[in-house]
């Protein structure tokens, strides 16, 4: 990954958890966004990445890899959001699950994203693609102009009407891994 200076083309990729497990499911969505033209750059930690946009960073994007969202940790998850919001704002931020079970994520967890994606759920190639997709329309300049105009609304529908917790990749693979996108 590019460690170069961030430009409105570059993605901030970070963990708040040991992504040890997750390396090859995330290397491979990294290189997927790399194809369509992002720098990435991999902050190691969520105190290097503030540190880094602290520093009048101002990437496209930020790829946040968490734990899965429990009653124990879920507060501590909103917590590292607040953290992220509070040092940058307007960057659309995204976050990545080992297995994405949306019946965890409360609203509020889900109004402070851009969307969430399950790493394990199918090819990185249509997460790449979802992101990318919702970056661009970002950056439009009919887009929208603050990340909460732009959140993925909270699920309405029953949860196993929308989401049976299998990728079913024959209906189009694109918008299933997006949450909201129903």
């Amino acid at each position: 990954m590019s460690r170069n200076n961030p430009s409105r083309h570059s993605i901030l990729v970070t963990s708040n958890i040991n992504a040890a497990n997750d390396a090859n499911r995330l290397s491979e969505l990294c290189r997927q966004l790399e194809i369509r033209g992002y720098r990435l750059f991999q902050a190691p930690s969520r105190k290097v990445a503030l540190d880094f946009l602290g520093n009048a960073a101002h990437p496209a994007g930020i790829l946040l890899l968490v734990a899965e969202p429990t009653g124990e940790n879920e507060a501590a998850q909103l917590a590292a959001l607040d953290e992220l919001r509070q040092v940058a704002p307007s960057i659309p931020l995204f976050l990545l699950f080992r297995q994405l079970r949306i019946e965890q994520l409360s609203s509020q967890l889900l109004d402070e994203v851009q969307g969430c994606f399950n790493l394990a759920a199918g090819p990185a190639r249509f997460i790449a693609e979802r992101i990318d997709s919702d970056l661009r329309e970002w950056r439009a300049p009919a887009g929208p102009r603050r990340l909460r105009d732009y959140a993925p609304p909270v699920p309405r529908t029953p949860v196993s009407a929308r989401y049976n917790g299998r990728a079913r990749l024959d209906l189009a693979p694109a918008k299933q891994w997006r949450i909201g996108s129903g």
